[in-house]
Protein backbone atom coordinates (compact mmCIF):
# COMPACT_ATOMS: atom_id res chain seq x y z
CA UNK A 1 0.00 0.00 0.00
CA UNK A 2 1.40 3.30 -1.05
CA UNK A 3 1.67 6.62 0.75
CA UNK A 4 1.36 10.07 -0.79
CA UNK A 5 4.43 12.26 -1.25
CA UNK A 6 4.20 15.32 1.06
CA UNK A 7 1.42 13.76 3.12
CA UNK A 8 1.78 13.89 6.90
CA UNK A 9 0.89 10.68 8.73
CA UNK A 10 0.70 9.40 12.26
CA UNK A 11 1.96 5.82 12.11
CA UNK A 12 1.48 3.00 14.60
CA UNK A 13 4.06 0.20 14.53
CA UNK A 14 3.22 -3.14 16.15
CA UNK A 15 5.40 -3.95 19.16
CA UNK A 16 4.09 -7.51 19.62
CA UNK A 17 2.92 -6.75 23.17
CA UNK A 18 -0.51 -5.43 22.11
CA UNK A 19 0.92 -1.89 22.18
CA UNK A 20 2.31 0.33 19.45
CA UNK A 21 5.28 2.53 18.72
CA UNK A 22 3.95 5.91 17.57
CA UNK A 23 5.70 8.09 15.00
CA UNK A 24 5.00 10.97 12.67
CA UNK A 25 5.93 10.32 9.03
CA UNK A 26 6.04 12.47 5.93
CA UNK A 27 5.73 10.84 2.52
CA UNK A 28 8.84 11.30 0.37
CA UNK A 29 7.75 9.01 -2.46
CA UNK A 30 4.92 6.50 -2.73
CA UNK A 31 7.05 3.96 -0.83
CA UNK A 32 9.47 6.02 1.32
CA UNK A 33 8.79 8.20 4.35
CA UNK A 34 10.71 10.47 6.65
CA UNK A 35 10.05 9.03 10.13
CA UNK A 36 10.18 11.57 12.96
CA UNK A 37 9.72 10.13 16.44
CA UNK A 38 10.79 9.77 20.05
CA UNK A 39 12.85 6.65 20.62
CA UNK A 40 14.67 5.04 23.53
CA UNK A 41 16.23 1.91 22.06
CA UNK A 42 19.76 2.95 23.01
CA UNK A 43 19.61 5.11 26.11
CA UNK A 44 17.26 7.88 27.19
CA UNK A 45 14.39 9.18 25.06
CA UNK A 46 15.62 11.21 22.09
CA UNK A 47 14.25 12.73 18.90
CA UNK A 48 15.06 10.60 15.88
CA UNK A 49 14.77 11.24 12.17
CA UNK A 50 15.22 8.41 9.70
CA UNK A 51 14.13 7.62 6.16
CA UNK A 52 12.51 4.24 5.66
CA UNK A 53 10.79 2.25 2.96
CA UNK A 54 7.44 1.91 4.67
CA UNK A 55 6.19 -0.64 2.15
CA UNK A 56 8.92 -3.02 3.41
CA UNK A 57 8.09 -2.57 7.10
CA UNK A 58 7.00 -5.80 8.77
CA UNK A 59 5.65 -4.05 11.87
CA UNK A 60 3.89 -1.03 10.35
CA UNK A 61 0.24 -1.41 11.34
CA UNK A 62 -1.71 1.87 10.87
CA UNK A 63 -0.82 4.79 8.59
CA UNK A 64 -3.28 7.59 9.33
CA UNK A 65 -3.18 10.68 7.13
CA UNK A 66 -3.28 13.93 9.09
CA UNK A 67 -2.80 16.34 6.20
CA UNK A 68 -0.49 17.55 3.46
CA UNK A 69 2.50 19.84 3.32
CA UNK A 70 1.46 22.96 1.47
CA UNK A 71 3.73 24.76 -0.96
CA UNK A 72 5.23 26.90 1.82
CA UNK A 73 5.74 24.28 4.56
CA UNK A 74 8.67 21.91 4.13
CA UNK A 75 9.88 18.81 5.90
CA UNK A 76 12.66 20.98 7.35
CA UNK A 77 10.06 23.27 8.94
CA UNK A 78 8.17 20.29 10.39
CA UNK A 79 11.38 18.77 11.72
CA UNK A 80 12.36 22.08 13.38
CA UNK A 81 9.03 22.13 15.22
CA UNK A 82 9.16 18.50 16.29
CA UNK A 83 12.79 18.31 17.38
CA UNK A 84 12.09 21.04 19.95
CA UNK A 85 9.46 18.95 21.76
CA UNK A 86 10.88 18.02 25.18
CA UNK A 87 11.22 14.34 26.04
CA UNK A 88 8.95 14.83 29.04
CA UNK A 89 5.28 14.76 29.96
CA UNK A 90 3.74 18.00 28.65
CA UNK A 91 2.59 20.53 31.22
CA UNK A 92 -1.09 20.02 32.03
CA UNK A 93 -1.12 16.46 30.66
CA UNK A 94 -2.98 13.64 32.39
CA UNK A 95 -0.21 11.19 31.46
CA UNK A 96 1.72 9.48 34.25
CA UNK A 97 4.73 8.41 32.17
CA UNK A 98 6.47 9.71 29.04
CA UNK A 99 6.31 7.54 25.91
CA UNK A 100 6.45 7.80 22.14
CA UNK A 101 2.63 8.04 22.19
CA UNK A 102 2.79 11.06 24.52
CA UNK A 103 5.39 12.66 22.24
CA UNK A 104 3.32 11.95 19.12
CA UNK A 105 0.22 13.55 20.64
CA UNK A 106 2.27 16.64 21.54
CA UNK A 107 3.63 16.66 17.97
CA UNK A 108 0.06 16.71 16.65
CA UNK A 109 -0.80 19.66 18.91
CA UNK A 110 2.33 21.56 17.84
CA UNK A 111 1.60 20.99 14.15
CA UNK A 112 -2.04 21.98 14.67
CA UNK A 113 -0.98 25.20 16.41
CA UNK A 114 1.40 25.91 13.51
CA UNK A 115 -1.55 25.40 11.12
CA UNK A 116 0.19 22.52 9.38
CA UNK A 117 -2.44 19.89 10.27
CA UNK A 118 -6.04 20.25 11.37
CA UNK A 119 -6.42 18.17 14.53
CA UNK A 120 -7.32 20.06 17.69
CA UNK A 121 -8.09 16.94 19.76
CA UNK A 122 -5.17 14.51 19.85
CA UNK A 123 -6.82 12.62 22.72
CA UNK A 124 -9.84 11.81 20.56
CA UNK A 125 -7.56 10.88 17.67
CA UNK A 126 -5.63 8.59 20.03
CA UNK A 127 -8.79 6.62 20.79
CA UNK A 128 -9.59 6.36 17.08
CA UNK A 129 -6.08 5.15 16.29
CA UNK A 130 -6.12 2.60 19.10
CA UNK A 131 -9.37 1.16 17.70
CA UNK A 132 -7.95 0.98 14.17
CA UNK A 133 -4.76 -0.55 15.57
CA UNK A 134 -6.57 -3.21 17.58
CA UNK A 135 -8.52 -4.25 14.47
CA UNK A 136 -5.46 -4.29 12.20
CA UNK A 137 -2.92 -5.81 14.60
CA UNK A 138 -3.81 -9.50 13.99
CA UNK A 139 -3.42 -8.94 10.23
CA UNK A 140 -0.10 -7.13 10.61
CA UNK A 141 1.23 -9.84 12.92
CA UNK A 142 0.15 -12.45 10.36
CA UNK A 143 2.28 -10.70 7.72
CA UNK A 144 -0.62 -9.08 5.88
CA UNK A 145 0.75 -5.52 6.00
CA UNK A 146 -0.72 -2.28 7.22
CA UNK A 147 -3.81 -0.17 6.68
CA UNK A 148 -3.69 3.35 5.22
CA UNK A 149 -6.47 5.59 6.52
CA UNK A 150 -7.22 8.98 5.06
CA UNK A 151 -8.81 11.31 7.60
Amino acid sequence: MEVEPNAIYIVLYARHDQKFHWALCIGITTTRVLKLHAANLVGPWAFQEVEETITNSINCCIVYKLGMLDGQTTTVHVREILERIPMAIPKGSKESMFSCRVWAKEAIYKLHNARIVDCSDADKLEETLKAFGAAQLPLTEAGRGYQVIKS
